[in-house]
């Protein structure tokens, strides 16, 4: 079985991607959650091994801005790719005078930076990553009470924040015609999502393919 948790940048530290851009040392921390989706082995005695998101949060203080104003509510960052890690809109978080007194939140999608690395192609695809950054967002609501966000996807991340928005939206109607039964309806909530920003995000992926070939 070939290793999944390799990473993209073994020579960097975690504390080194808060320093993009800036001279000093950024309010900044990092984090990793298990997927509920695994990956089988040949390991008779492991059959299944798990698969792990990383993040970062800049400026994680700012979470606790009991404010709510509209303002201090976080910016969810879903990079573009694939296998492209997410340090390369760092800027956004230093460069920006408009996100200065709002957390940022960059993850690094499955296959590239500090997240799991699986080899099997049946664990990519949009689908699969609207579902991942559905996980993200809850173990964000549970650990860290992010109730509600803004969303900005580039590129390959635009397809990916909009698959997570339908996710979202089949979810709240589901819910809303089980309200008062009891049913099968996931027990972890959804933060809101505010807006959604795309940046060089196609509106139509099977026509770029199209036109690509």
């Amino acid at each position: 079985m070939q290793k999944i948790m390799s990473k993209s940048h073994p020579s960097r530290s975690r504390s080194q991607g808060c320093l993009d851009n800036a001279s000093t040392s950024t309010d900044c921390k990092f984090g990793t959650f298990l997927l509920k989706r695994k990956i089988p082995t040949s390991n008779p005695t492991q059959k299944l091994l798990p698969l792990q998101i990383a993040y970062r949060i800049i400026r994680p203080s700012l979470l606790d801005n009991k404010s709510k104003e509209f303002s201090s509510i976080p910016l969810v960052v879903v990079h573009g790719g694939p296998s492209l890690p997410s340090e390369y809109l760092s800027p956004l978080a230093h460069n920006n005078l408009a996100l200065k007194n709002r957390s940022i939140i960059f993850y690094d999608q499955l296959g590239c930076g500090w997240s799991s690395i699986p080899q099997q192609d049946e664990f990519y695809g949009v689908p699969q990553m609207g579902m991942d950054l559905k996980e993200l967002m809850c173990h964000l609501k549970k650990e860290w009470k992010v109730d509600k966000f803004h969303l900005m996807g580039h590129s390959l991340g635009g397809a990916i924040g909009y698959e997570y928005l339908k996710l979202a939206w089949r979810r709240n109607v589901q819910s809303s015609n089980n309200q008062g039964r009891n049913g099968d309806l996931e027990k972890e909530e959804l933060p809101q999502c505010l807006s959604f920003i795309l940046s060089n995000a196609s509106t139509d992926f099977a026509l770029a393919d199209s036109e690509r070939d």
